[in-house]
């Protein structure tokens, strides 16, 4: 935070970067999600090493949580309009938690785990992906990268050891998907509109 970095901090390309910013302000509300969705079948857990996993996810999510809130806090000094991505992932999630039981929402967090797995998986095995980024927010990312991919299997053994149903997964995996990137589309539509950055061929290629 005592160094900083640029609005277009992803070597000078506004797709690129505001993608990544708007994406940061899903997990605020994101990881919120996810913890309470683990913490709610909690005391239906017999297996002490998946209890142990539960916590050590809620304490790793929560981290997460901190770090990106300072991004999102500079972004925000940069005159990114954080605010309103961040507004529009709550209420994506709350509109999923007011309709999902808890086993559904594990079952959303099982499927949203899996998508961010599976972006650090691209991200780490990917270098091309950041290059030209600053070094510091690139720094950020491969940090949460490595630690998703550390528990992307937690709330999924935890589904699987409460007799979660295979239909109930793939259903949820399905609309939980389209509800993200849907948001994840639209903010960051927004976000270059706004810059005057839309229609250009670094979005295009971005």
């Amino acid at each position: 935070e005592d160094q900083g970095f640029e609005r277009y901090w992803h070597g000078g390309s506004p797709f690129r970067s505001l993608f990544w910013t708007q994406l940061s302000t899903a997990f605020e509300p994101g990881e919120t999600f996810f913890i309470d969705s683990a913490r709610a079948v909690r005391k239906q857990i017999e297996d002490p090493q998946l209890l142990a996993e539960l916590r050590e996810f809620c304490r790793q999510e929560g981290h997460h949580t901190a770090q990106h809130i300072k991004f999102d806090r500079m972004n925000a000094k940069l005159g990114v309009d954080v605010a309103l991505c961040a507004r529009r992932y709550k209420r994506i999630l709350d509109w999923a938690r007011s309709r999902l039981d808890p086993m559904e929402m594990l079952a959303a967090t099982a499927a949203l785990e899996h998508f961010t797995a599976g972006f650090a998986d691209q991200f780490l095995q990917h270098p091309e992906l950041s290059r030209g980024a600053d070094p510091k927010v690139v720094a950020l990312w491969a940090w949460h990268a490595a630690e998703e991919a550390e528990h992307r299997a937690t709330c999924y053994d935890i589904y699987q050891a409460l007799g979660g149903s295979y239909s109930t997964r793939v259903s949820t995996l399905i609309g939980s998907w389209i509800l993200i990137l849907y948001g994840a589309v639209v903010n960051t539509t927004i976000l270059l509109h706004r810059d005057g950055k839309l229609f250009t061929r670094d979005t295009l290629q971005g």
